[in-house]
């Protein structure tokens, strides 16, 4: 991340490696906390209440001067300590998503939160659970979405929270994340009580290929299938190989900004399995 200023003057921090760009008030003084830019959409957003508060820290950094921050990779945070009474506002940007936490330092605060988000180019549903920005010309493109935050305590023991959703005109709109007020007051609970909604960018499934192959139907086409078979049941007959095509954003200039696709400086993969046979395990290799 990096300082950098708005045309209005105002002071940000400013992440350097993901599709997206986002900004970070300084200090909440400003007319926003948070600015987000993806192409021609971009969404700002504030606190309800917040007090005054500079950025606590920056994580994984070094300051390298009293001006700027330079974080290397595509995993990095903010955090605003005491935005609220006894409360801390933390955001981490990582891949596809910038997380939100909001951090209750003790019981007795408030059950429910409110942001006001500014939106340009873009139009906000309630689907379900979750707050989806749409492209305001096309409904069925999705760009963002806020998902239903999960709470959780001291001792990991967790809950959900859910999101509101009111529309103010002219482009903004109003945001209610609640907990449940009976879970959060319980005896039981351990503080500090962290409330994390993401925000994420759309993932197109029109971008991911994938498939499987099988030793024992060398010419059976699984595209269609609903999984994916790997390795091996009782023979090495059985053994079944998967591929992933991700098709990537074309890289850009050093420095580009919203509208142009970044320079690709990071690329990560994660996988999720489960095994269908409990009576077996093994190791499975990732090739490139």
């Amino acid at each position: 991340m990096k300082q950098e200023s708005t045309v209005d003057g105002t002071e940000t921090i400013a992440n350097m490696a993901n599709d997206f760009y986002v900004k970070f008030a300084k200090n909440t003084k400003a007319n926003f906390l948070g600015m987000l830019h993806k192409g021609n959409y971009s969404l700002k957003w504030s606190l309800s209440g917040a007090k005054d508060s500079a950025v606590k820290k920056v994580e994984s950094a070094s300051p390298s001067s009293d001006q700027a921050w330079d974080l290397p990779g595509v995993h990095s945070s903010v955090r605003y300590g005491d935005i609220l009474p006894a409360t801390d506002l933390e955001y981490v940007v990582s891949g596809s998503v910038v997380k939100e936490n909001l951090i209750l330092k003790q019981a007795g605060l408030p059950t429910s939160y409110v942001f006001t988000y500014q939106l340009s180019n873009l139009i906000a549903k309630k689907i379900d659970s979750r707050i989806v920005f749409y492209d305001l010309n096309d409904s069925s493109k999705e760009i963002w979405a806020l998902t239903a935050p999960f709470v959780y305590d001291g001792k990991d023991e967790a809950s959900e929270a859910a999101l509101s959703l009111k529309d103010l005109g002219n482009g903004k709109i109003e945001v209610t994340v609640s907990v449940d007020p009976a879970w959060l007051s319980s005896p039981e609970r351990v503080y500090p009580v962290v409330i994390d909604p993401p925000l994420r960018t759309s993932s197109l499934t029109s971008d991911i290929q994938d498939t499987h192959v099988s030793r024992l139907a060398p010419d059976k086409n699984f595209t269609t299938t609903d999984y994916l078979s790997i390795g091996s049941s009782d023979t090495p007959d059985s053994l079944c190989r998967v591929y992933v095509k991700f098709n990537l954003p074309e890289p850009g200039p050093i420095g580009c900004r919203g509208g142009c696709q970044p320079e690709l400086t990071g690329t990560q993969v994660r996988t999720s399995l489960f095994q269908r046979d409990l009576s077996s395990s093994g190791n499975f290799r990732l090739e490139r």
